[in-house]
């Protein structure tokens, strides 16, 4: 099961520790809702992709999910 780190600081180095623990993805506080709710999506999309093989590798997933809730926020 995917989980989203919510974290107060946005360095590179904690960037690869959350990974490192385990996160799929980390966000930073304070968290906006519309990004932690796009977030969400998107990861739990990626799971159940998992189940019939279409789901992309954890990094990818990662990346897109960071892009596609920034481009949300930027768009709100």
């Amino acid at each position: 099961m995917p989980a989203i780190a919510l974290i107060g600081f946005g360095s590179e180095v904690d960037q690869q520790k959350t990974l490192a623990a385990g996160f799929a993805l980390r966000l930073t506080k304070p968290v906006d809702l519309d990004r932690l709710t796009t977030s969400m999506r998107a990861l739990v999309g990626a799971s159940e992709g998992a189940a019939d093989g279409t789901a992309e590798s954890t990094a990818d997933s990662t990346s897109t999910t960071d892009s596609a809730a920034e481009a949300s926020t930027q768009a709100a």
